[in-house]
């Protein structure tokens, strides 16, 4: 097998097409690969004091005296499922982008049809992308239960467990 060739070949068609390019970064932008959040929010106020409630010169002792936990959970449960639906749109698109791409390239290599945006897209919602869409979820919702839950039962197993500096000693 020839993979310089396929790599010459793969690089001329993605220079050649430039719905490719669009297309590409439609699906890394919803496909993932973060790397996550990290911060570092240094001394931001004083709440190691409990009488203060100070926060950059603000006074917020009143906000404090009528906190409703009801209304924080409700806040929570909202951005919880707001984050749910954006998850589940994310993955719809990247399903959705990656058969469009994959069905205009087949397109182009097979009867020379120039591949554009609207048409992948257009092709990214066929019957079949569905199907695999469906059948990625059937599969990943117990990997993903599996490993909650085997998660849950190490981490119970962890803190149940004394660690040996902290045993008496028998002398």
């Amino acid at each position: 097998m020839d993979h310089i060739g396929i790599l010459k070949h793969a690089l001329e068609t993605t220079l050649r097409h430039r719905a490719l390019w669009i297309l590409g970064l439609l699906w890394a932008l919803v496909g993932g690969g973060s790397g996550g959040f990290s911060g570092n929010f240094g001394n931001i106020g004083n709440f190691g004091n409990r009488s203060s409630y100070r926060f950059h010169g603000h006074d917020f002792s009143s906000l404090a005296a009528n906190f409703n936990p009801a209304v924080l959970l409700g806040f929570l449960a909202l951005f919880c499922g707001l984050l749910l639906l954006l998850a589940v749109i994310a993955a719809i698109a990247r399903y959705v982008l990656q058969a469009g791409i994959y069905r205009s390239l087949d397109q182009l290599h097979q009867a020379g049809t120039e591949p554009t945006v609207r048409g992948a897209w257009r092709e990214g919602w066929h019957r079949r992308t569905w199907r695999l869409f469906f059948q990625n979820l059937i599969v990943s919702i117990p990997l993903v239960i599996g490993a909650i839950l085997l998660d849950r039962k190490s981490t119970r197993l962890n803190s149940s467990h004394i660690p040996l500096s902290r045993m008496p000693s028998s002398a």
